[in-house]
């Protein structure tokens, strides 16, 4: 990894915004059943459209946004977060919803 990547993954860990930014992101796109079955149930929204959220932050985040996350189901977590990678277009939607600058 490049001195820029880990720059980049360090302020992902710090941030969180992608997954506190919309109660209707963090949905399920193309998981396969196995995969969906790896989630615990209580993480799950109630129509199974994708994960739970408390106000906008998903239940699976961890810590505080801005300042040290994690996600509490990182290894089974969506294809749409595993798709969000530090910089692209949907880190600076979400990061810009919450108010903070964008990753360069």
């Amino acid at each position: 990894m490049s001195e820029r990547q880990d720059d980049a993954a360090s302020v992902c860990r710090s941030c969180g915004a992608c997954c506190a930014h919309s109660e209707t992101w963090p949905r399920f796109t193309l998981e396969s059943a196995a995969e969906l079955d790896a989630i615990a149930p209580a993480l799950v929204r109630a129509d199974g459209g994708g994960m739970r959220c408390i106000g906008n932050r998903c239940a699976a985040l961890t810590g505080e946004v801005g300042v040290s996350t994690g996600c509490a189901i990182y290894a089974d977590r969506p294809l749409v977060c595993q798709d969000c990678l530090p910089a692209s277009e949907e880190c600076r939607v979400a990061r810009d919803g919450i108010g903070l600058p964008p990753i360069i």
